[in-house]
């Protein structure tokens, strides 16, 4: 699933495909789960309503950690994106 087609279905898009992430400095952050694997994606919607694609990885062997280690760098992504596309708005 890219960009534009996550940007068309949002509305659409739910569990078991797209779940909330807890722990992020953003409420909105959510994770792509593609079926049958351990593969996540950390995304969330801009301002503008635009799927931003932060981080993905493997959580394989990795379960808890995964997500301590990867949300912070998620979260700072998308504060550095915000302040480089938006003006800090």
């Amino acid at each position: 699933m890219d960009r534009s087609t996550l940007s068309l279905r949002r509305a659409w898009l739910g569990r078991p495909i797209v779940y909330k992430v807890n722990g992020s400095k953003f409420h909105s952050m959510k994770e792509l789960r593609p079926a049958g694997t351990s593969i996540r994606v950390l995304f969330i919607f801009d301002p503008a309503r635009q799927a931003i694609l932060l981080l993905g990885g493997d959580k394989a062997g990795d379960w808890k950690r995964w997500y301590d280690k990867n949300i912070p760098i998620a979260d700072a992504r998308f504060e550095s994106w915000l302040a480089t596309e938006h003006g800090g708005q």
